[in-house]
């Protein structure tokens, strides 16, 4: 459909906010199948362009560097989380086997569960924190592990 500039550049704005003020390149892809009307590309840009917001998930954040962690000098200094599933059975709801281990003693904590959840995490890393705290935890990017629940926590 060929619409005016003007109607395109409110379409373009509405997009832009409505999926949560997403890029260019996003927004193109949304509405070039369906609309087309002048300066299409340049009116895109300058909505993105004057848009304070930017949207977070698109944003690459400072990560930390890559190093050498050393061999752990006492329990507690640096501990790996992460999630074993593929279990349960007919009588069973539990598929998953949450560890917990720490480096300096190899000591593995565990926890069972139904889910993969932020909650069955903090439940395990709770327990073992309330023997000592723990310094350095290490995880990978699963969505369960990386959340903001447990980051908070």
């Amino acid at each position: 459909m060929v619409i005016t500039e003007k109607l395109g550049e409110e379409l373009v704005r509405k997009t832009h906010y409505k999926y949560g003020h997403i890029g260019a390149k996003h927004i193109r892809n949304i509405l070039t199948p369906y609309y087309s009307f002048s300066r299409i590309g340049k009116i895109i840009a300058e909505v993105c362009g004057l848009c304070e917001i930017k949207n977070k998930s698109r944003i690459r954040s400072e990560k930390g560097s890559m190093g050498h962690l050393g061999p752990a000098k006492e329990p507690f200094e640096v501990m790996s989380l992460d999630s074993i599933g593929g279990f349960g059975g007919s009588r069973s709801t539990k598929k998953y086997i949450h560890l917990f281990v720490d480096h300096f003693t190899r000591f593995a904590y565990i926890l069972t569960s139904a889910t993969q959840s932020s909650t069955d995490f903090i439940k395990l890393v709770t327990k073992v924190s309330n023997e000592q705290p723990i310094k350095v935890l290490l995880t990978d990017q699963y969505g369960g592990l990386c959340s903001g629940n447990l980051k908070n926590f």
